[in-house]
């Protein structure tokens, strides 16, 4: 099965300074959305969210989007 977040963290991996979303002038390599993506599950589970939590994303179809769809519940604290 393919998991987007596998997905991102092997381009992130592989291929950081490449650009992963452009957006009019907006440009965000793979090495960037990793970095922002580990941020967001840093707070998540310093707010109490582990492995096997649900957790619900809101978001209109920005730039940063796959930021939120990249971490998952068993990604280790950066």
């Amino acid at each position: 099965m393919l998991i987007l977040s596998v997905l991102l963290e092997d381009s992130a991996r592989t291929h950081p300074d490449r650009d992963a979303v452009v957006l009019g002038p907006t440009r965000l390599t793979y090495a960037q959305v990793d970095a922002a993506a580990n941020r967001v599950a840093g707070l998540l589970v310093d707010r109490g969210v582990r492995p096997g939590d649900k957790v619900a994303l809101s978001c209109p179809n920005l730039s940063h989007l796959p930021i939120g769809s990249r971490w998952r519940a068993t990604s280790p604290r950066a």
